[in-house]
């Protein structure tokens, strides 16, 4: 039993240093993965998958990774000052 565990948390966790990494590869990080990435993260990590989650986080602030949902959001944004003036 505690074997099983182990090898899920370790697909688990790998997950999420795959989905960091694809992003960072890609530039781009999708509404799609953000939530996966929300939903591995609520079942747990360890601290290698942190420090994935903090390098995406650093590389977003510095224009290197786009996400989906900040893109929408500025749009959201242009519209709603647009339809104001």
């Amino acid at each position: 039993m505690f074997e099983k565990e182990q090898a899920r948390s370790r697909t688990h966790t790998s997950a999420i240093r795959n989905l960091v990494a694809q992003a960072l590869a890609t530039g781009f990080l999708s509404t799609t993965a953000e939530e996966h990435l929300r939903l591995l993260m609520a079942a747990g990590y360890d601290l290698e998958d942190f420090r994935a989650i903090m390098d995406l986080q650093y590389a977003a602030e510095r224009g290197q990774v786009l996400q989906e949902s900040r893109l929408k959001l500025g749009v959201s944004e242009a519209v709603a000052v647009a339809q104001a003036s």
